[in-house]
Parts: structure tokens; C-alpha cells; sequence
């Protein structure tokens, strides 16, 4: 039989204290007794970079942005193309091509063209 006795000398004192405040940093305690952590630490740190990496990307976005006000103040060019694009106006000399609707489809053509073609004919009287 064994004969261990356990004494508190002070290298397991500073043992002990070193395990609770690993364990007290861990964050494994937060729902008990609250405080940061390292797992606190790590998931702000990674937030902090997505965060980061967002307002580069918003940055680029206001570079583009101001680059093009600078291009619909000054180029008169640049102001037509943006108002035939977001009014839909046109210029004397411009065709409008507009192939959002539908063309109807006639079933039985009397011209002969096989079901499903557009039919181009004008029928007669």
C-alpha cells in the first residue's frame, strides 16, 4: 500500500495558482463569473479584421465613387451616357433595340414556317 501524503510546499502552491488563473483566462468560467478571456481576446481580435478588411473594401468603393463624380462633373460625355442610361433618353441620330418583351409565337403559320418561329409575315386581305 501506498504511503502518499500530499503537502503543500511552494512549488504546487504556484502550480495551483498558475492552473486557476489559465483556467480563469481560458474564458471557460465567463457564463459564471463573467470577465474577458482569452477566447474573448481572439474572437474581438478576429472581428477587429474582418472589420479591417470591410473598410478597405468601403474605402476602394468611395475612391471609385469620387473618381466617377469628378468624371459626370467635367465630361460632358460621361452626363449623356448617364442620362440616355438612367432616363432612357436618346439622341436624334441613336435606334432603340429593345428585346425585353416577348415576341408572340403562332402555332399553325399558313406561310409554312415550322411551329415556334416568330412569324414575319403581314398577312393578307
Amino acid at each position: 500500500m501506498s504511503n502518499f501524503r500530499f503537502e503543500w510546499n511552494p512549488h504546487r502552491v504556484w502550480l495551483a495558482l498558475f492552473g486557476a488563473w489559465l483556467i480563469l483566462l481560458s474564458g471557460i468560467l465567463t457564463p459564471w463569473i463573467g470577465g474577458p478571456g482569452l477566447m474573448q481576446w481572439w474572437r474581438l481580435e478576429s472581428l477587429l479584421s474582418q472589420r479591417q478588411e470591410r473598410l478597405t473594401e468601403v474605402e476602394n468603393q468611395v475612391l471609385a465613387l469620387s473618381s466617377e463624380q469628378v468624371r459626370l462633373e467635367r465630361s460632358v460625355a460621361t452626363q449623356q451616357r448617364e442620362i440616355r442610361r438612367v432616363l432612357g433618353y436618346v439622341r436624334a441620330d441613336e435606334m432603340i433595340f429593345d428585346f425585353s418583351a416577348e415576341l408572340p409565337v403562332r402555332r399553325n403559320s399558313p406561310s409554312g414556317e415550322p411551329p415556334g418561329v416568330p412569324s414575319t409575315t403581314v398577312a393578307r386581305r
